[in-house]
């Protein structure tokens, strides 16, 4: 299984890629090997600010298994922090930590919950 990474401008990001890290990093043999391993995709709401080009190459639709993957989730996450900020900034490091964890771990859940309630009628219809 190929490792895959998605990012905004993976299309300039992987130009000197493995030469950069030669050049950074020459005793890490490992991470040369890696990175020249990487398959590469440009996320499904950005592609479409890239030229055909880049569309053609890096669209994520293009690749096998990765039809689905919007590469956005990561940035999802934003939106729900934001409003947090001004409430935790004036506390302490430790106890914004824990804030910022309680709330990712009710997003997770809450993300998972709403995953089960999305599939369960799929489900239904196949029984």
């Amino acid at each position: 299984m190929p490792t895959v990474v998605s990012y905004d401008s993976w299309c300039s990001f992987t130009m000197n890629l493995v030469n950069r890290a030669i050049k950074l990093f020459p005793e890490e043999t490992w991470l040369q090997t890696l990175l020249a391993s990487v398959e590469g995709q440009i996320p499904a709401d950005h592609i479409n600010r890239h030229g055909i080009y880049c569309q053609a190459v890096w669209q994520v639709m293009y690749f096998a298994c990765r039809g689905h993957f919007h590469g956005e989730t990561a940035e999802m996450l934003w939106v729900f922090l934001n409003p947090l900020g001004s409430s935790t900034r004036q506390m302490t490091g430790v106890v914004r930590h824990n804030i910022i964890n309680f709330l990712m771990d009710a997003w997770n859940m809450l993300k998972v919950l709403g995953q089960g309630m999305a599939v369960s009628p799929a489900v239904q219809c196949c029984q």
